[in-house]
């Protein structure tokens, strides 16, 4: 399990695949119906706001987990495949976390993502040094597809 503040820059931060050639940021921004865009090199999210810290913590699973369940805005799933068996959490440019998510090993994955607190980031977010903190709550689960 890996917990921590990342900088939501641009409305985006990553689940990115280290120490591979594959850029998650690569499978561009998620669509305006969904939370994020998953495939090769890892998962690319979108918050609501621009330019705050969101809380998010990382959950590697050996199997489904159950529902998630309590107060979210939003749920969404995908798979994401990558060569390598550590990810971290990055911001478009700006950041990179310090805690690794290692895998088991390489292949593919499913992502599910839930979040509170879109409409908070979407009406602070953006304002502009120093950047609001706690606005949005991310749940990430992954396990083997």
């Amino acid at each position: 399990m890996v917990d921590e503040q990342v900088f939501a820059e641009y409305a985006l931060f990553a689940l990115q695949s280290q120490h591979t050639a594959e850029v998650a940021f690569a499978l561009g921004v998620p669509r305006a119906d969904r939370l994020l865009s998953a495939g090769r090199g890892g998962v690319v999210f979108r918050s609501g706001g621009p330019d705050h810290y969101a809380e998010v913590r990382v959950e590697l699973w050996p199997l489904r987990p159950p529902a998630i369940a309590g107060e979210w805005d939003e749920v969404d799933e995908a798979r994401l495949e990558t060569s390598g068996t550590e990810l971290r959490l990055a911001s478009p440019t700006a950041w990179v976390g310090d805690h690794p998510v290692l895998l088991p090993a390489p292949g593919r994955y499913r992502v599910r993502a839930a979040v509170a607190g879109r409409e908070a980031a979407r009406a602070r977010g953006g304002s502009g040094p120093p950047y609001p903190s706690g606005l949005e709550r991310w749940l990430v689960q992954l396990w083997p597809a």
